[in-house]
């Protein structure tokens, strides 16, 4: 079962349709999600009895699933967008329900070799299609206007926090293999690559990850070494630049003058956002991956003037402000909770080895590395998936060959046969059952990418209204749809689109000023549109309701 998982974990990764679907990353993602997530379920659920699951991670993870089913039922949002998620995002109520039954299935596992494994080959094949992609030798269609270093994952910010970890990952592999000089020049070679497409990416995120997990290493060998006022010292400056360096993104502090700049200012407009949505909306968050429909009441004066009023967001670009501002303070809170509990399983692991396990210091090192990503980022379903791999890996993790005799587990004799092997239970039920499910629930998602993409390949509008109109719907489609209709002067259906998609998402800025397009709008139905506007980005000049 732990292959078969980690061969779908590494199809996550990599799995894009270009040619098939209009959103060509995200929904092929979210079925194979569905899939392994669904697995994973049935698997835990036919052999609950038998699996040894930590008690406080499952309480926890119940938690943080049963907030954001509170936060999709009793938030504004649209029910339906709750439960997949905001479009070319997909973090509803259901990705976030999978990535924690990954996690938990994946802390029942007793050797995570084949992960990794899946891992550094799903990072070398994203490093060989990246270094097709600086040569101009992509044959996939992409639409990017920045560097052309998308990899699988359809950005180049994404692509270089995934570069990074996968760098971090085979630093690990190198303190094990430097003895081989053969090995360790091999492998400092596949570095410098990763190091190279990571800077000519254009995106600084990589660089960032690829620097915590290093330091993540140095961290390691000092408290395995028992070396602590040199491991708390270097802990206190990480945390102390890590609190300068938030503060400055939000324009305080004194570091103002030096990182103030750049993306980094209207990441800080982000950030504020996401504050005073978390402030508002306590208790349930403003919805599952709604952060994008409520940007603009939340964000502060300076950000409308920045560049102009229409630069807006979908994300906090911080996976743990998204946390409090889609799903409320809880799920954060809950978060932490298991950060800090993984961290203590970390340090009572290590003080239980008589010399250091470097596989161990690989996973800790990227799951650390990850969270660097996680704290400025958006999310993104390829690279997410692993934070919850190596996050579920640091609580299943046992001691590997070489190392039965330590004083943590010397008393516990692991019999030679896998955990798996022991469940009588037959594998392929999980599976054929996860993968029926995973389909019914996602597929639908995959089916109206692929319709679209058909519809505006045949410019017919009854078509594309048809393809916009299937369920579940999303906003973003009924949008590009009616913008469609209007440019090409059918006035009529474009109204009647944009009205029908109000009537499901009655809170979309972009249905609203697409309705205030239309040519025959009566006095009275111009007025509700500059209110509805107004009420949805009320420091908008534009949108101010004449007296």
């Amino acid at each position: 079962m732990l292959k078969r998982v980690g061969i779908l974990l590494g199809l996550i990764s990599i799995a894009t349709s270009p040619w098939t679907t209009y959103d060509p990353i995200n929904p092929p993602k979210l079925i194979l999600l569905g899939i392994c997530g669904m697995s994973c379920l049935v698997f835990l659920t036919l052999n609950r009895k038998k699996i040894k699951l930590d008690r406080f991670l499952v309480i926890l993870s119940s938690i943080f699933v049963f907030q954001a089913l509170i936060s999709m039922f009793f938030s504004e949002g649209s029910v339906t967008e709750g439960f997949f998620g905001h479009y070319g995002r997909y973090f509803g109520f259901f990705t976030w329900s999978m990535l924690f039954v990954l996690m938990l299935y994946l802390s029942t596992a007793e050797k995570f070799e084949f992960v990794i494994k899946v891992f550094l080959f799903v990072g070398s094949i994203s490093l060989l299609y990246s270094i097709l992609q600086y040569l101009g030798k992509d044959p996939a269609p992409w639409q990017n206007d920045f560097s052309p270093i998308v990899g699988f994952l359809g950005n180049p910010n994404f692509q270089s926090s995934f570069l990074g970890l996968f760098f971090v990952s085979l630093s690990g592999v190198l303190v094990q293999k430097y003895r081989n000089i053969t090995s360790a020049v091999f492998l400092l070679c596949i570095l410098s690559i990763s190091a190279f497409l990571i800077v000519v990416s254009g995106s600084i995120q990589g660089v960032f990850v690829a620097l915590i997990g290093v330091l993540s290493f140095i961290l390691y060998f000092f408290f395995a070494t028992r070396r602590y006022k040199i491991f708390w010292s270097l802990t206190f400056l990480c945390s102390m630049s890590s609190v300068l360096f938030g503060a400055a993104v939000i324009g305080v502090g004194p570091l103002v003058s030096l990182l103030y700049k750049g993306s980094l200012v209207f990441r800080g407009d982000y950030w504020l956002a996401a504050f005073s949505m978390s402030k508002a909306n306590l208790f349930t968050g403003v919805g599952p991956d709604q952060f994008g429909t409520w940007y603009r009441f939340y964000r502060h004066g300076a950000s409308v003037t920045r560049i102009n009023a229409d630069v807006a967001s979908d994300s906090a670009h911080s996976g743990y402000l998204d946390f409090a501002a889609n799903l409320g303070v809880l799920s954060l809170i809950v978060y932490l909770i298991i950060l800090v509990y993984a961290i203590i399983i970390i340090g009572r692991f290590i003080k239980g080895q008589p010399r250091i396990d470097w596989t161990h210091a690989s996973l800790v090192a990227v799951f650390l590395g990850f969270q660097a990503q996680f704290l400025i980022s958006p999310n993104q379903l390829g690279l997410v998936i692993w934070g919850w791999v190596f996050l579920g890996a640091i609580f299943g993790y046992r001691v590997v060959e070489g190392f039965e005799g330590s004083q943590a587990f010397k008393s516990k004799k692991h019999n030679k046969r896998s955990f798996e092997e022991k469940i009588p239970i037959s594998l392929t039920t999980p599976l054929l059952i996860g993968t029926i499910a995973g389909l019914v629930i996602t597929g639908p998602i995959f089916y109206t990418n692929m319709q679209f993409r058909s519809a505006l390949t045949k410019a017919d509008a009854v078509k594309l209204i048809s393809a916009a109109n299937i369920w579940p719907r999303n906003e973003e489609l009924l949008n590009y749809s009616a913008n469609i209709l209007f440019v090409n002067n059918l006035q009529k259906l474009g109204f009647d689109l944009t009205t029908s998609g109000l009537k499901e998402f009655p809170n979309s800025y972009y249905l609203w000023r697409q309705k205030a397009a239309y040519k025959y709008l009566t006095d009275s139905e111009r007025r509700e549109v500059v209110e509805q506007l107004h009420r949805l980005d009320p420091l908008n000049p534009e949108w101010v309701p004449k007296s």
